[in-house]
């Protein structure tokens, strides 16, 4: 857990080879390239944590997103999900 508060130019080196969960992919994306790290949006499937963190694992598994970074993983609600590599 980050501290409310920080900026992204703050939080960004803290997140190298590690997956961020955020409902604002856009405020990170520059930042997702130059640090390696990768992006989990959220912010359209409109759910509760738990439901969303299973969702996540599901996809996760399902994807092989392991060994897979870094990359944008769009969630929806009722949609497939949108993986993109971060170049």
């Amino acid at each position: 857990m980050l501290s409310p508060g920080l900026e992204e130019e703050e939080i960004a080196p803290l997140l190298a080879q590690r997956v961020l969960v955020t409902n604002s992919a856009s405020n990170f994306q520059e930042f997702a390239a130059i640090y390696e790290f990768s992006i989990i949006e959220a912010g359209n499937t409109n759910q509760d944590p738990l439901l969303l963190a299973k969702q996540i694992s599901e996809t996760w598994t399902r994807l092989g997103l392991k060994h897979k970074q870094p990359f944008l993983l769009q969630l929806y609600r009722d949609a497939e999900p949108v993986l993109a590599d971060i170049e």
